[in-house]
């Protein structure tokens, strides 16, 4: 019984390390989407795919918050109504209790673990997504201003009413 009981503790204890690994990677990329946002708008888009790849930047980041929001982790076993429970049993009715408690925080832990994994895997997804509308997006943009030299959305402005240094200025408007 004590065999299992460790057993039990030691994949529990990785089920741990292994949802804080991930929580890391949730974490980083949460920093790389909220560092690409204002890199993407920096730059002169095409309007229809640079929108749809500020939309799909907004749903990893949904989804890299999702994996982060805090679950009910089961802790095993809760200390107070185990002892009052087995406090005077035998070494075997209370390893098998012990047991018992780890193995449904363990399966309980597990969902979370893999709800916190799906939301990684969905975010990564929709991540490259926005990478490669934000690609075609600035190559769009870029096409349009070669096309026209003022910029698509440019116009003329003087600076001042017939002056001697009044000169041209170009506004590029998103």
């Amino acid at each position: 019984m004590s065999l299992i009981n460790d057993e039990l503790k030691a994949r529990i204890a990785s089920e741990v390390a292994a949802v804080t690994r991930l929580e890391t990677k949730l974490t980083l990329l949460v920093g790389f989407v909220v560092t690409a946002v204002p890199l993407l708008l920096s730059r002169k888009l095409e309007l229809i795919t640079g929108v749809a790849a500020l939309a799909a930047l907004v749903c990893a980041l949904c989804a890299s918050l999702d994996g982060l929001r805090p679950r009910r982790w089961v802790v095993v076993p809760e200390p107070k109504p185990f002892i009052d429970e087995f406090g005077g049993s035998s070494r075997i009715e209370i390893l098998g209790a012990l047991i018992g408690t780890r193995v449904e925080a363990f399966e309980g832990n597990k969902r979370i673990g893999e709800i916190k994994r799906r939301r990684m895997h969905q975010a990564l997804i929709i991540l490259l997504l926005a990478a490669l509308l934000g690609g075609a997006s600035m190559h769009l943009g870029r096409t349009d201003a070669k096309k026209d030299p003022k910029g698509a959305n440019g116009c003329k402005v003087k600076t001042s009413e017939g002056g001697a240094h009044s000169a041209p200025i170009r506004l590029h408007l998103p």
